[in-house]
């Protein structure tokens, strides 16, 4: 749903009083573990309902982290120690 992060989608929710969707889980779908932990790959955000809204930018999301339920995917064995779900 990129189209929710287009400025004139922005601005038109703004000029309207429209609402987007909450952003209520962070899903952490692909991650790589070993003996020190684990490293987040990639991070799905997804509304109330479970609805895909966008992937997460890594970077930026560490300050803001705790405001957020977080899930993982589920754990899968591979050659490379890398899951990946759905």
């Amino acid at each position: 749903m990129k189209i929710l992060n287009d400025p004139n989608v922005l601005l038109l929710c703004q000029q309207f009083d429209l609402e987007r969707p909450e952003i209520i889980t962070l899903h952490v779908s692909k991650y790589t573990y070993d003996e020190t932990g684990i490293k987040i790959n990639e991070v799905k955000v997804l509304d109330s309902n479970g609805n895909f809204i966008k992937f997460a930018d890594i970077k930026s999301l560490g300050p803001h982290i705790h405001k957020y339920y977080i899930t993982f995917g589920r754990r899968t064995e591979s050659p490379d120690k890398t899951n990946t779900t759905a």
